[in-house]
């Protein structure tokens, strides 16, 4: 799927919970104020129709917007276990196994690109009326400025002067219009039409010029504009249009308050009114006109008539149920935005079924493989692979549990691919991908959804070391939660060291770069390093990591390590103690100036 199909659709389908959100927002504050100026009412009304059109430029931004975490981490490669196999963890927060909702996600995903494009097709359908009714208003500005000025010309300049408006304004009687119009913006005409003029009072008339000049100083032709636009890109949501209608009748209002301060007849403003919507017809929408609006209510209003509570339509109520589901299944949908399905049902470990294959191409033909701890993903050419996963998968399973005495609540996804090329083609984190194309990954970690992804090595140890580092990230991932706000305060070299040390085996060319730090005397102060360790170019957070978990279990033992990683737990998540403090009774330099004597006579010459 094309990427801004992707951010589009998606887009769209946020927008549906966004926009009724803010016209409940809206209605509320219309409710509440609806005893104040009509000027009060407009601003709020404009107010979500900005809030409306932001919705979406915000979401389209966050949805091409890379995870800052990922992208930080994304870097973080090292070598592990045995040359050529390579590794990283993408940190980031953990989402519990039973909120998934990677199935109905994939499930939309597979409808987006139709979504995109019912909405181009009904965006370009209203484009060309927009352009229709803009070309119009401009030929019909163009054949004004060069006709002769009104009668009621003098008049206009009169009032134009009395409401401080010092652009001029043209006035043209014309047979073009049935109903008094503004066109026009840098150059406006005030359009009178000449049979329904002629039935109105002078006063009346100046009344009728009053509410057209007033549209010009306020610039209520823009607004008119961006009303267009929204309801143009933003269609398909009733709220759009109920927001937009508030916005035309509240700026009537508006006028119609000024109207009636100039003339000074309720009454005879009321009575053109009438008489002027006996001439209109249907005029184009981009024209501002004396009687657009509810003719009834604005005559009601201007005469102080109390208004009846008309029946409210019964779409509201299908337009808010509607939305309220799509709220809960894009806000589940969105929580688990990396997630994959792993189908309907419970499945006995051993059976077989297919699943949305949304970590590459549909042409994959993934299938998934349960057991008692995992959700197996592969495609066919990987079928001979199948049972040595398993057996190196649970094994590494069953160590690492009973060595931490702890059990992970769900099953964890692992995705297999056979050959780099494949590899390559993982959706699951694109981020990733450059890493992969050089080399440097073989397999990573994803917490959002506890994922591990693999390129399989046919070596059977080198193979179990590799499930085994990434199942331990894991399990580390559970114990020590992540969150945007909390990731940072968990080094790499815990993540890492701690993989690395679970695997029970020194990599040959990590433990050479352990001993030409020590040779070198460059042992840095591990617990003041925040991010990846880098010495001379070469990331330390696997190998420096690693040889900080063997110095805490030959030091305190064990148990030691376990005790570690619940109080890093409690200052990450609580912000409570200091973990080397609580753990191991030391200040940190302490436990720095105990590290580096234990490296030199661990790894010293």
């Amino acid at each position: 799927m094309n990427p801004w199909t992707h951010v589009v659709g998606w887009t769209l389908i946020h927008f549906f919970w966004q926009g009724a959100a803010i016209a409940i927002v809206a209605a509320g504050a219309l409710r509440f104020c609806r005893h104040r100026s009509a000027s009060t009412r407009y601003a709020m009304a404009c107010t979500a129709l900005a809030a409306m059109l932001a919705a979406p430029i915000w979401s389209a931004r966050v949805l091409m917007t890379p995870d800052p975490v990922i992208e930080t981490l994304v870097g973080q490669s090292h070598a592990i276990s045995a040359p050529g196999i390579a590794s990283t963890a993408i940190r980031s927060w953990t989402i519990d196994d039973a909120l998934s909702m990677g199935a109905v996600r994939a499930g939309v995903d597979t409808l987006l690109p139709t979504i995109v494009l019912v909405w181009l097709v009904g965006v370009a359908a209203l484009m060309i009326r927009m352009a229709g009714g803009l070309w119009h208003v401009r030929r019909l500005q163009i054949r004004s400025l060069a006709a002769d000025p009104s009668r009621w010309q003098t008049a206009a300049t009169r009032i134009a002067s009395r409401l401080g408006l010092r652009i001029h304004v043209h006035v043209v009687e014309s047979p073009l219009v049935d109903a008094p119009a503004v066109v026009g913006w840098l150059r406006p005409v005030a359009l009178l039409p000449i049979a329904a003029i002629a039935h109105l009072t002078p006063s009346q008339v100046e009344a009728i010029l009053a509410h057209e000049l007033v549209h010009v100083r306020r610039h209520d032709f823009l607004v008119n504009l961006a009303q267009t636009l929204a309801e143009t890109m933003l269609f398909f949501h009733p709220a759009v249009w109920w927001v937009s209608g508030v916005i035309r009748a509240e700026r009537e209002h508006c006028c119609d308050d000024v109207a009636v301060q100039v003339c000074g007849d309720p009454v005879g403003y009321a009575s053109a009114l009438a008489e002027l919507e006996a001439w209109r017809s249907q005029g184009t929408t981009l024209a501002l006109a004396a009687t657009d609006g509810s003719l009834s209510g604005r005559v009601h209003r201007v005469l102080r008539v109390p208004i009846g509570h008309e029946p409210r339509s019964p779409i509201w109520v299908v337009t808010l149920g509607v939305t309220a589901v799509l709220a809960v299944i894009m806000s589940s949908a969105y929580l688990s935005s990396s997630g994959m399905g792993s189908g309907p049902g419970v499945l006995a470990a051993g059976q077989v079924q297919t699943v949305e294959p949304i970590a590459s191409p549909d042409t994959f033909g993934w299938q998934v493989h349960r057991t008692d701890h995992f959700d197996i993903h592969y495609y066919a050419a990987l079928t001979p692979n199948l049972e040595s996963v398993t057996e190196s998968a649970e094994r590494a399973y069953q160590s690492i549990s009973s060595e931490l005495r702890y059990s992970l609540p769900f099953r964890v996804p692992l995705v297999l691919f056979k050959t780099r090329s494949d590899f390559e083609q993982q959706t699951i984190v694109p981020a990733v991908r450059a890493a992969i194309a050089q080399g440097t990954v073989t397999g990573f970690s994803e917490p959002k959804r506890n994922r591990v992804v693999l390129l399989i090595e046919e070596d059977q140890d080198r193979l179990y070391r590799q499930i085994t580092h990434e199942l331990t990230h894991i399990f580390a991932f559970d114990v020590i939660p992540r969150s945007a706000t909390n990731i940072r305060r968990v080094p790499s070299w815990i993540d890492e060291g701690f993989a690395e040390y679970m695997t029970d085996v020194w990599d040959p060319a990590n433990l050479g770069k352990v001993r030409d730090i020590v040779a070198a005397d460059r042992v840095p102060r591990m617990t003041a390093v925040a991010g990846p360790i880098d010495i001379d170019g070469l990331y330390g957070a696997a190998h420096l990591g690693h040889a900080v978990f063997e110095f805490i279990e030959a030091e305190y033992g064990k148990p030691a390590v376990w005790q570690f990683l619940l109080e890093v737990r409690r200052h990450v998540v609580d912000g409570a103690g200091d973990p080397y403090q609580v753990a191991f009774n030391r200040t940190p330099e302490e436990f720095d100036s105990a590290f580096a004597q234990y490296l030199r006579t661990r790894f010293g010459p």
